[in-house]
């Protein structure tokens, strides 16, 4: 089976945020990205809230991508990473225009949604409006839930929790949450 652990040239390097654009992967938690590895089938629709090697890792395996990011420079690499033709659409949006974008986006649209973008504060932000867009059955992907803004945050009930810490991990760990209803 070829998951994340076995294609990585450099775990050390991986764990700082290096080459994550390159190998194609997100970097999140190991536990989480190979819980996307098994979830991720081509059938879904994925938003995104961070351009970066999840971005790549979403192309390959999922229909649709929507990747919204604050910096012009970052989309621009990322996009010179993604395969052609692609199934991304990539834009660059400040907090304001995120926000708007995220409100002229009809409900229950997307399969999964990932957030790990900006500050901790913007996600907290993008958090509150956008659970709406996430069909039934779908996966809410939240990156260094333990940060001060975003340790509270907690789903509306009915829905279930995985949690994925790793030691190693630089960040804080990754929670996946799945909308029951």
């Amino acid at each position: 089976m070829r998951t994340i652990i076995t294609k990585l040239p450099n775990r050390r390097n991986y764990r700082k945020g290096r080459f994550t654009v390159e190998i194609g992967y997100p970097w999140l938690s190991y536990g989480a990205i190979m819980a996307l590895e098994e979830i991720s089938t081509p059938e879904l629709d994925v938003l995104e809230f961070g351009a970066g090697g999840s971005t790549i890792f979403f192309s390959r395996r999922c229909r649709s991508v929507k990747t919204l990011d604050l910096d012009q420079g970052w989309v621009d690499k990322v996009e010179d990473a993604l395969p052609k033709p692609s199934n991304v659409t990539l834009l660059c949006k400040d907090i304001e225009g995120t926000l708007l974008f995220i409100k002229n986006e009809p409900p229950d649209n997307y399969d999964i949604i990932l957030v790990d973008n900006g500050s901790y504060r913007c996600r907290k932000m993008i958090l509150g409006v956008i659970l709406p867009l996430l069909r039934v059955g779908g996966y809410l992907v939240l990156d260094n839930y333990t940060q001060r803004h975003l340790r509270h945050f907690q789903p509306p009930p009915g829905w279930d929790m995985y949690t994925f810490d790793d030691i190693r991990y630089h960040g804080t760990g990754t929670k996946i949450y799945k909308r029951m209803i």
